[in-house]
């Protein structure tokens, strides 16, 4: 550890030490004619505004670096998640537990259809599934995803405005493609106990053998 320094007042020797000598050696002045010499600069003092300010901004970047290296390093797995997350919901729309049941062994074909119900050529499985990320502009744009199942029905994914912000999900339709096999919704900010139910497996088993067209063919 540096040893302080200490100006004798009075002929201005310099001392180094932890205290003040008793006396001066050079003019026999008290130690009480002794003054610490304070080391000078910007940020010498660590109790300083300019040093606590420093230190902050260090840290906030630091952090902030620390971070985006993170994020990044986890990004193939956060997508995998997110990925699988949306396979459970198709594969509970067919109501099958996705706990037990994989994705591939349910879903046969995953599309994206045009305005006329023609597959758009030269998208994978990877494009239907990015193109779920955006719901909003995939629409926009004409594009519909489905998936269809080994057992002859179709997963549609819907999206729209709720009271609050949006909600999405996915509805299964029945091979006749006019009687609901399973839906499931979810949102982003209904309200617990009244929108918010629209998550809740009582209210979805509610449209479980609707049919979506009447025996007139009436929507």
């Amino acid at each position: 550890m540096a040893k302080k320094k200490f100006i004798c007042k009075v002929c201005g020797y310099v001392h180094e030490g932890d205290a003040a000598p008793e006396k001066c050696p050079v003019c026999n002045a008290p130690a009480s004619e002794f003054v610490e010499q304070k080391p000078k600069g910007l940020f010498s003092d660590v109790n300083s505004n300019a040093y606590i300010i420093l230190y902050s901004v260090v840290m906030v970047v630091l952090v902030a670096a620390l971070l985006a290296v993170a994020s990044f390093s986890l990004q193939d797995r956060q997508n995998a998640n997110i990925l699988n997350e949306k396979q459970q919901q198709i594969v509970k729309a067919l109501g099958e537990d996705p706990m037990t049941v994989i994705f591939g062994d349910v879903i046969a074909e995953a599309q994206i259809l045009d305005a006329d119900g023609k597959p758009v050529a030269g998208k994978s499985e990877a494009d239907v599934f990015a193109a779920l990320q955006d719901m909003r502009s995939t629409l926009d744009a004409g594009e519909y995803p489905i998936f269809k199942a080994n057992n002859g029905c179709v997963v549609i994914p819907v999206y729209g405005a709720g009271l609050w912000d949006a909600i999405w999900g996915y509805i299964a339709l029945e091979p006749d493609l006019n009687t609901v096999k399973g839906i499931v919704i979810d949102h982003k900010g209904e309200t617990p106990g009244l929108g918010a139910e629209i998550a809740s497996a009582p209210h979805q088993a509610l449209y479980v053998g609707k049919t979506i067209f009447d025996n007139d063919g009436k929507f």
